[in-house]
């Protein structure tokens, strides 16, 4: 067994304690493994392992590693950084999933893509938690009517979190980050959810 495949071992039999300890099933969690900064053999020798979900978030990564593994018919990539509008048409030609959806302009341009491609999208809202609104993601108070948006998009699956959504939070060690501010956002999603009455995953 080669160091990478006893390294996978390790992560799925930690994965599958803890799911134990929380009375949850294995396929109830995906393991996304981030790629970025890594050559497409490793993804290969991971998909050979049986990982199928990887994530990267530099399009210029990204796309040639994904047009070399595009013979790996069960790869899902992962766009999981900020992302320029103007290379959304190339991130749709490769990602089946978006975790960073967080302004009003990407989700138009995003929309107006898959439309084109006439495909589905699987996406996460980034949210913002610090105050610094360079750093990307909705503010909370932003996050209910941004949702909502997303929700009325048909070609959108909005991707549920277990602790809520995607989230920016303060760089230094120790900087506040109030239960408020964490526990808020997911209630304006559970009302979103429950206002459409429908079942996302």
């Amino acid at each position: 067994m080669s160091a990478l495949a006893e390294r996978y071992a390790e992560v799925q039999q930690r994965i599958a304690a803890r799911l134990s300890v929380l009375g949850r099933i294995r396929d109830e969690v995906t393991l996304i493994v981030i790629s970025k900064n890594h050559p497409s053999d490793l993804v290969r020798e991971l998909y050979d392992l049986g990982q199928c979900d990887f994530g990267e978030n530099r399009d210029q990564e990204a796309g040639p590693k994904a047009a070399a593994l595009i013979d790996l018919s069960r790869v899902r990539w992962h766009f999981v950084g900020q992302l320029q509008t103007n290379k959304v048409k190339s991130v749709l030609g490769y990602a089946q999933a978006l975790h960073s959806l967080d302004r009003d302009s990407l989700l138009d341009e995003v929309a107006k893509q898959t439309e084109r491609l006439a495909r589905s999208l699987d996406v996460f809202i980034q949210l913002n938690l610090t105050d610094d609104p360079g750093r990307g993601g909705i503010s909370p108070a932003g996050l209910e009517a941004f949702a909502e948006r997303v929700l009325g998009l048909p070609r959108f699956y909005l991707a549920e979190m277990p602790d809520g959504l995607p989230d920016v939070r303060p760089r230094a060690p120790g900087s506040p980050v109030t239960f408020a501010s964490l526990n808020n956002p997911a209630k304006a999603a559970d009302r979103v959810l429950d206002q459409w009455g429908r079942v996302l995953a």
